[in-house]
């Protein structure tokens, strides 16, 4: 009884210490196999973000007053000039005229002023009149000349005056918001319209600090916007905002979106897949190769030819890109390996194995 219970404990440690000379023989695992490819792969980071116009401003009057007309309303699509709002310019008005009026005036003062002149300059010298009395008629000429041009001046602000008093949109785009009604009295400084221009839109992401140089001007993108979902939209890098949040730890990334149907709205959110890095060639392998330890790192079974035909030896790897259903290796496999697939989930380190052939 002693010798047999002394047999049963050395063959148990024998499995668990993997001693062949006291372990039973052990059949073969079946297992199929795969062989490590390289392949081109390129690592992506989808982030969120909106769109944003390049244009958009909150429109106030140059001049305060009361609205006497509007015409212009929020949704309404207006070009460039176009009038926005009118304000009552009726005090403006009368006082360009007034200032015209003198104008008028001092065209007829620098008229007579001239025509003295040169019939002084005639008579001083013909030695009619004193040479000094020409230089007088002179510098009055001069003199009126100077009036004149302030008068211009004057006028010229008073016709200034006049137009501000019209509101004209700066840019295309889409009247967002309406802000005052006929009659209520305006400001210079209240805003009354807000004007967004939908045609020159970019979709502006903030992005981790770690990425900043990852990211290039012109780098292509794909956007998702969740107002079209399942359609994807072309966009490139526009610009790369080299001064990051200190607070958030992010830099703004802006991205010029291709929109030929003008589907696109500034406010829309969506996430952008950024392409971060690229490498030509790279090891890959399918996910049902791989193994996943109990302490998150992940592992192989490579086939090894041993003293009696193959066996299955565990061997570590680290793990990179996801690609699709595939994964990249970034150590652990040098290229030429046959690494099991399917079976992977019966061996232990040494496990004889039979490799099949799928081709049967």
């Amino acid at each position: 009884m002693l010798m047999r219970n002394t047999c049963r404990a050395a063959l148990a440690l024998g499995f668990f210490l993997g001693l062949p000379s006291l372990a039973p023989a052990q059949d073969a695992v079946p297992v199929r196999v795969v062989m490590p490819t390289q392949e081109a792969v390129v690592e992506k980071r989808a982030l969120s973000g909106s769109l944003t116009s390049l244009s958009a401003a909150s429109l106030s009057p140059r001049e305060s007053g009361v609205v006497e007309r509007i015409a212009a309303d929020a949704g309404q699509q207006v070009k460039t000039g176009d009038t926005l709002l009118v304000l009552d310019a009726t005090l403006a008005r009368l006082q360009a005229a007034r200032v015209k009026a003198s104008l008028a005036e001092s065209r007829v003062r620098l008229a007579e002023a001239e025509r003295v002149r040169d019939e002084s300059a005639k008579l001083a010298d013909q030695r009619n009149i004193a040479r000094t009395q020409a230089r007088a008629a002179e510098a009055e000429a001069r003199i009126q000349a100077a009036a004149m041009a302030s008068a211009k001046a004057e006028a010229d602000l008073a016709d200034e005056r006049v137009r501000r008093h019209t509101l004209k949109a700066p840019f295309d785009g889409v009247i967002v918001q309406r802000l005052v009604d006929a009659g209520e009295w305006v400001d210079a400084a209240s805003p009354v319209f807000e004007l967004v221009d939908t045609s020159n839109l970019r979709f502006d992401l903030q992005v981790p600090q770690e990425l900043h140089g990852a990211i290039a001007s012109g780098d292509a993108v794909q956007l998702q916007i969740d107002a079209f979902p399942g359609i994807g939209f072309a966009g490139s890098v526009a610009a790369v905002v080299p001064v990051k949040d200190p607070a958030a730890r992010t830099f703004l990334v802006r991205i010029e979106v291709d929109d030929p149907d003008s589907r696109l709205q500034p406010g829309m959110s969506g996430r952008a897949e950024l392409a971060l890095a690229r490498r030509a060639q790279a090891w890959t392998l399918s996910r049902d190769a791989l193994v996943r330890y109990p302490d998150g790192t992940h592992g192989i079974w490579v086939i090894e030819t041993g003293s009696n035909g193959p066996v299955a030896r565990a061997r570590q790897v680290e793990l990179g890109l996801e690609l699709g259903d595939r994964r990249e290796i970034r150590a652990g496999i040098k290229g030429g390996e046959q690494v099991v697939e399917r079976g992977n989930e019966r061996l232990r380190d040494g496990a004889p194995v039979r490799v099949l052939d799928d081709a049967r």
